[in-house]
């Protein structure tokens, strides 16, 4: 046999080289760390959503993402009545990313992914146990992980402060509801769908103090503003509100079984849920003697824009955030009876919610503008009703331009706004241009659709005077699908360039 000296070199060299340091540790995979999970379960988180009524939780579901992978696995906790928190240990990897997918029901619904749990038939069967879900992520050093279940619908009730008689049909209905909930993502998921709760009233007799409640029920709908609709022999009211997760939505008022529903308020009360208080329908009033409240509801953005359910809260948002950029909504009707009022700037988004400014109104215009705003900056103003009677006076070295929402706008947009006050300037003098338009005194770079104006439009002096039924002047505006009455003026817009 021929000895093979070479192949034995090799080897030689193969295993000297596996084993060039005696000390150097074979590489493995980082030793698992012990971790306790433990879940918040306040006393406000002991709800699960049924088609009338509350159930106690019975169970948490745990589903672990390791790595971006989703875990087939659903660890399930049994709950007991009243039980405030609940734990579950795992053994954890420090190199790994873990994520913990929560979600507590009343047992109804067959978990096999919490990423994609929908309802149990259909919007009209909101049996499914949709309730309390949460997101924990691991860093890979703690012990351990605390996090806080949220509530992921919305509870709607309705409640009587008048008298009703039996047999009447009454209908709530959410025009955006929704059939699934990603826990993962923390969002609503399905095809958006109207959810209408239909029913028949009994012999009741509420009171402002002692209202009755009718009906509650659970729904799945995003966190935007959307228009409730509460309807009754063919009449119906419309509510807007801001639903989401964990809001509970109570409109109480004088449900009328033979005419429209009205002076209803909207408002919230539940421990541990997030607060909502809107009035809905009714008149406040605006008057010299009227103070600013001290804050508003919402926090300005485009999606919780600040609530005004007042007069005093109208002022606050003119005082202190009108020309700040932030966004507001009006939720009431209100009249304004002031001798001198002072119109602010506008710079964020003012919806009007349908409803009417009225009043009177004496404005002079000293900084060259008048109107409920003196000037539209880079902003909208949309589904405004002014009916205010207005009296604008004053002179001006350089333009004076008047209109019922605002004097003058620059890059402004107007959207759906109504004007059927009349607006008088006649005694307004500028020593260049007087602009004076039912909706806006002069506009450039703006959008001006679908306004309407059925008041009277007077001007006052200056070396150009433009009046218009809609806009006074007008510089690069697009308008488009506006309406006025053919009296005075007979011109949507006095003059544009």
């Amino acid at each position: 046999m021929k000895f093979n000296f070479v192949g034995l070199l090799c080897s030689l060299f193969l295993l000297a080289a596996c084993h060039s340091d005696d000390n150097e540790p074979i590489l493995a995979d980082d030793e698992p760390q012990a971790v306790t999970l433990t879940i918040n379960l306040e006393d406000a988180y002991t709800r699960t959503i049924s088609k009338d009524k509350d159930n106690a939780l019975t169970r948490l579901l745990i589903q672990m993402v390791d790595d971006d992978v989703l875990q087939t696995d659903i660890k399930t906790i049994n709950l007991t009545s009243g039980q405030t928190t609940a734990t579950a240990s795992y053994e954890l990897y420090a190199s790994h990313r873990y994520t913990f997918l929560l979600w507590a029901d009343d047992g109804s619904y067959n978990a096999t992914d919490l990423t994609n749990i929908t309802l149990k038939d259909n919007l009209t069967d909101t049996q499914a146990g949709l309730s309390y879900a949460a997101k924990a992520t691991w860093d890979g050093t703690s012990a351990t992980i605390s996090t806080t279940l949220n509530h992921v619908a919305s509870k709607v009730t309705l409640k009587a402060t008048n008298k009703l008689e039996a047999g009447n049909t009454l209908t709530l209905t959410v025009p955006q509801a929704y059939s699934g909930y990603n826990v993962q993502d923390a969002t609503i998921t399905g095809e958006a769908e109207a959810y209408p709760h239909t029913y028949t009233t009994t012999a009741v007799s509420g009171t402002q103090e002692q209202p009755v409640e009718l009906f509650s029920f659970y729904v799945l709908a995003a966190n935007a503003l959307q228009n409730l609709t509460v309807s009754c022999n063919n009449e119906t009211a419309t509510v807007p509100a801001n639903l989401g997760g964990g809001k509970h939505i109570i409109l109480k008022g004088d449900i009328s079984t033979q005419e429209q529903p009205h002076s209803t308020s909207l408002s919230v009360s539940i421990g541990g849920w997030s607060d909502l208080e809107l009035p809905f329908g009714g008149t406040d009033q605006l008057t010299d003697d009227t103070q600013a409240s001290g804050s508003l509801q919402g926090s300005g953005t485009p999606e919780d824009p600040y609530r005004i359910t007042s007069a005093a809260d109208l002022l606050c948002y003119m005082d202190d955030y009108a020309s700040t950029g932030m966004h507001a909504i009006l939720y009431t009707d209100i009249e304004i009876n002031r001798t001198n009022w002072q119109p602010v700037s506008l710079s964020g988004t003012f919806d009007g919610g349908n409803h009417t400014i009225s009043g009177t109104m004496t404005i002079n215009a000293l900084d060259g503008s008048a109107g409920l705003f003196n000037t539209v900056i880079n902003s909208t103003v949309r589904n405004l009703i002014m009916d205010v009677e207005m009296t604008v006076t004053g002179s001006s070295d350089t333009s004076i331009c008047t209109g019922s929402i605002a004097g003058g706008a620059t890059n402004g947009t107007f959207e759906n706004c109504v004007n059927h006050g009349d607006i008088n300037a006649s005694d307004t003098t500028a020593q260049n241009d007087n602009s004076t338009g039912g909706i806006v005194g002069n506009t450039t770079a703006g959008k001006v659709s679908g306004c309407t104006n059925t008041g009277k439009v007077t001007g006052g002096e200056g070396s150009r005077v433009y009046i218009g039924g809609i806009v006074g002047s007008a510089t690069g505006t697009e308008l488009s699908d506006n309406h006025f009455d053919q009296g005075t003026p007979n011109t949507e817009t006095g003059n544009w360039w």
